[in-house]
């Protein structure tokens, strides 16, 4: 453990180097941009959707839809959901934007083939 009471050293920065992303076309036209080289042990994928703040026939409808996603959807119910998510440790958000909904998931690449299909199905089918 650590001494907490001793101050770390400062250093300078060393050779910090920022990539910009690379943007690839899927086959069914989407782009995409990829971070990384793969060799890390965490994923985060960012899902931008049409439609936000702008675009809401009420007051607070687009931040009330974000925020209920993954409450259940067309394959699993919300308890199935949260043990999902519990289970494998990922972490997900989503918040409406003006012209856009954004929705994230955090996970270790070990669980990604497990949560993923559970994370797609509360966006594209979400039971409200």
């Amino acid at each position: 453990m650590p001494n907490r009471s001793i101050a770390p050293e400062i250093h300078a920065f060393q050779d910090v180097r920022l990539d910009y992303p690379q943007a690839q076309r899927l086959p069914n036209g989407i782009e995409m941009w990829v971070i990384g080289d793969g060799e890390d042990e965490i994923n985060r994928i960012t899902w931008l959707l049409p439609g936000g703040k702008f675009q809401q026939a009420k007051p607070m409808l687009a931040s009330i839809t974000a925020s209920v996603l993954f409450e259940g959807s067309e394959c699993y119910d919300a308890a199935q959901v949260s043990d999902a998510f519990d289970f494998t440790g990922a972490s997900r958000s989503s918040a409406a934007h003006d012209h856009y909904t954004e929705v994230r998931l955090s996970s270790l690449n070990d669980n990604l083939q497990h949560i993923l299909p559970v994370f797609v199905n509360c966006v594209v089918a979400p039971s409200f």
